[in-house]
């Protein structure tokens, strides 16, 4: 929690745009679906916006973003899954009247941080903290994720996004010969909100300073 405090007070504070999504999945193992708990998570994407014409905003900058999964085992076993991530995104996003927008955006980020946790029977008290790596070559290396967003300006921003990839590799071998993941089959999608605080959707017109009357 401490961590992710830390991470508010310098998005609002030096980027002054945040992110906050729930993540929903579906996953099976060996054909087998698993129960799936919708994730909940921020991203801070530092962003920059330049204004268009007729009513276009494009954007380009980066985005840090906190991913993973939750589900249950055929045990009861609850394991979260999540990853640090960072990559570019960009999108062009459109004005509707005097307070839409309407946009279509994305980011390609890489996976530098992965950690996986286990709550045996379900109990957080009983938690065991399995695998916390750097650069792990237990996940993909890359998310793709497109997003399509609505909201209005200079206000909240509602969107939905897709992972294009996978969570797991599938071809990790450990140290036994096994190959973990092979079984696994994960779609992803999330539903979030951002705010836009300091990046506005305004006119390109330039406003011309008035000429001092020199004239006696």
């Amino acid at each position: 929690m401490k961590k992710i405090s830390v991470l508010i007070v310098i998005a609002f504070l030096f980027v002054g745009n945040l992110q906050a999504q729930l993540t929903f999945s579906t996953v099976t193992y060996d054909g087998e679906e698993l129960n799936e708990i919708p994730r909940y998570s921020w991203g801070i994407p530092i962003e920059k916006k330049v204004k268009g014409k007729k009513e276009v905003l494009f954007t380009y900058g980066a985005t840090i973003n906190n991913l993973g999964i939750i589900f249950e085992n055929t045990a009861g076993d609850r394991h979260k899954h999540r990853t640090w991530s960072i990559g570019p995104s960009g999108g062009i996003h459109f004005g509707l009247g005097k307070s839409l927008i309407l946009g279509a955006s994305g980011t390609v980020s890489y996976n530098f941080h992965y950690k996986h946790k286990i709550f045996p029977n379900g109990e957080r008290k009983d938690k065991i903290k399995n695998v916390q790596e750097w650069f792990s070559d237990k996940v993909e290396p890359f998310n793709i994720i497109p997003r399509f967003s609505i909201g209005l300006r200079d206000k909240f921003v509602l969107y939905g996004e897709y992972y294009l990839t996978g969570l797991f590799n599938k071809n990790y071998t450990d140290d036994n010969g096994f190959k973990p993941f092979e079984g696994f089959e994960i779609t992803r999608f999330n539903i979030g909100i951002s705010t836009d605080l300091n990046n506005k959707f305004v006119s390109n017109e330039k406003i011309l300073e008035p000429e001092n009357d020199v004239s006696l």
